[in-house]
């Protein structure tokens, strides 16, 4: 009698192709010894574990390649345009120190060539740049020397954009020339 009740036991309704079915309990016919049926029922469950293996395994490689997506989209440097390079002068009347700054933005920050003339001999000198901020920077320091032209090669991590403007002073706190806004 159990045998005829296994055979009338209802069977999944047919599926168009590709579609998966969730996997119904392995049928064990009646008077199966339970050696038996335990094998029956492991050998199901372990195609569904392997199907459940194989989902997760490719859920991983999904999140992984997701995150390093995402991290290599967030992590590349800050682009910079090429050619927009700005000179600004200015000569001090007081001083008469003449400066001009060639200013080229970078992705850390600008970089400035400072070229100076008139400078009085053997003071040492400071590059200060101002931010839109308030904030300012020592970009450079050097020693003039004999001589009263120096250039000097600068940079500062104040994009171009925000400067306000740069200072040349020497070190007892003079200034000895302001160059404007670029």
């Amino acid at each position: 009698m159990d045998a005829v009740l296994c055979e009338a036991a209802p069977r999944p309704p047919p599926t168009s192709a590709g579609a998966a079915l969730p996997s119904a309990p392995p049928v064990v016919p009646a008077g199966t010894t339970s050696a038996a049926r335990d094998r029956t029922e492991a050998a199901a469950g372990g195609r569904r574990g392997l199907r459940r293996e194989l989902i997760a395994s490719a859920l991983s490689v999904a999140a992984a390649a997701t995150a390093i997506g995402l991290y290599l989209g967030t992590s590349t440097p800050p682009t910079v345009s090429p050619g927009r390079t700005v000179t600004v002068s200015a000569t001090d009347p007081s001083t008469h120190v003449a400066a001009s700054a060639t200013l080229t933005p970078e992705a850390t920050g600008t970089v400035v060539r400072l070229t100076l003339t008139d400078l009085p001999a053997s003071t040492t000198c400071r590059l200060v740049v101002h931010a839109d901020d308030g904030d300012s920077q020592t970009a450079a320091g050097w020693a003039s020397g004999r001589s009263t032209t120096d250039t000097v090669p600068a940079s500062t991590a104040v994009p171009l954009a925000d400067i306000a403007g740069l200072d040349v002073v020497s070190s007892s706190g003079q200034l000895l020339v302001a160059l404007p806004q670029p």
